[in-house]
């Protein structure tokens, strides 16, 4: 779990950014989006970048390369 691996702070920080940038997303409460904007929020933090800009910064990175949702 990566609850370990940061203090409150920055879980903290990294929910918000990923809240931020899903929520204004036409697909973002789909599991897949939602995972790979995590997924990048938490490479960057790993990488040391934890202000709150770079991590939504690089979750919108996640959003523009994650898999585009199939309507029918």
């Amino acid at each position: 779990m990566i609850e370990g691996n940061f203090d409150s702070r920055t879980l903290t920080t990294m929910t918000i950014a990923l809240n931020s940038v899903c929520t204004n997303a036409p697909n973002g409460e789909d599991h897949m989006v939602r995972k790979r904007v995590a997924t990048e929020i938490l490479h960057c933090a790993e990488n040391g970048h934890t202000a709150l800009d770079d991590l939504i910064a690089a979750g919108r990175r996640g959003l523009a390369s994650a898999p585009v949702a199939r309507q029918g």
